[in-house]
């Protein structure tokens, strides 16, 4: 009767060990298992991160944004040591902003042809850190190759719409380039005193 108490006792230890192994194993198996798919969600969330950027740098002009503060009683000139052309801003104009950079080619899909886009201050009392609602477009200038336009203006003959927009009205050309000025449409009432201020600064376009 000993001898079987004995057993038993044996048994029961033997069992509790192998159920303590088998616990130990399934929770080394169980972190195992957490730490991989933690690994396996950061490296999917760099990699989505790592897309974005990329999606967002093909598809967004190379560009700085440059704020001049023009006095509100005289002239101010866009001077850019990228550009090779200057622009004289009225007084009445206040503010102003401009971005530079380059866009794809209405003609192939190199990203080659420079643009210059003048913009003014919105309401101040916008609360955004979106920069096109904050600020409102009233003239781009761009540049093409001599190439180009010729290519844009046949096309646009031929009743092209894509390369009609993409030319806009020639201001001023070399034997390798052509520079076209396109006046923003959409201005709003309470802007549009300075965005008819485009005219006035086309006018004063000079190649340096």
């Amino acid at each position: 009767m000993s001898e079987t108490k004995s057993f038993s006792l044996v048994k029961h230890l033997d069992l509790g060990r192998h159920s303590e192994t088998r616990f130990k194993v399934s929770l080394v198996f169980l972190i195992a298992a957490l730490l991989i798919t933690a690994f396996i969600f950061i490296f999917t969330m760099i990699g989505i991160q790592n897309s974005e950027i990329a999606m967002r740098n093909l598809s967004t002009p190379a560009a700085n944004v440059t704020q001049a503060n023009a006095n509100f009683s005289t002239k101010s000139t866009l001077e850019n040591s990228d550009l090779n052309f200057t622009l004289e801003m009225p007084a009445q104009l206040g503010q102003w902003l401009y971005k530079t950079g380059k866009v794809q080619s209405p003609t192939d899909d190199t990203l080659s042809d420079r643009y210059t886009s003048i913009y003014i201050p919105k309401s101040r009392e916008l609360v955004s850190r979106n920069f096109d609602d904050l600020t409102q477009l009233i003239l781009t200038v761009r540049e093409f190759t001599a190439d180009e336009w010729n290519s844009l203006e046949k096309g646009c003959k031929k009743g092209n719409q894509l390369y009609c927009e993409a030319a806009g009205t020639k201001v001023d050309e070399t034997n390798d380039a052509v520079w076209v000025y396109i006046k923003a449409d959409n201005c709003p009432k309470s802007l549009e005193a300075k965005c008819s201020l485009a005219d006035k600064i086309i006018q004063s376009f000079k190649l340096k």
